[in-house]
């Protein structure tokens, strides 16, 4: 995976359920965000603390669709990785 194209992953979340997520690269150049759901796809709003970083732990707050994308920090960087999410 490149930067020039990130890896998306949806997720169906309902209000009050506990997300956990990991990533774990080759380089360690990989880092997710997480998108909030939008009713018309139009905003990226990004879930508080979770924009470019490696582990997020939290609860959240809405029903939807969360996006989480993954991308790596430098267009030139090339990464493998593995992805651990935990939804309760």
């Amino acid at each position: 995976m490149t930067n020039e194209g990130s890896e998306q992953y949806s997720l169906s979340v309902k209000a009050g359920q506990h997300l956990t997520i990991h990533i774990n690269s080759s380089n360690h150049q990989a880092m997710f965000s997480i998108i909030k759901p939008s009713p018309f796809g139009s905003k990226n709003e990004v879930v508080e603390k979770a924009r470019g970083v490696r582990r997020w732990s939290g609860t959240l707050a809405m029903n939807g669709d969360y996006r989480i994308t993954v991308f790596t920090r430098e267009e030139q960087d090339v990464s493998r990785f593995k992805l651990r999410v935990t939804l309760r």
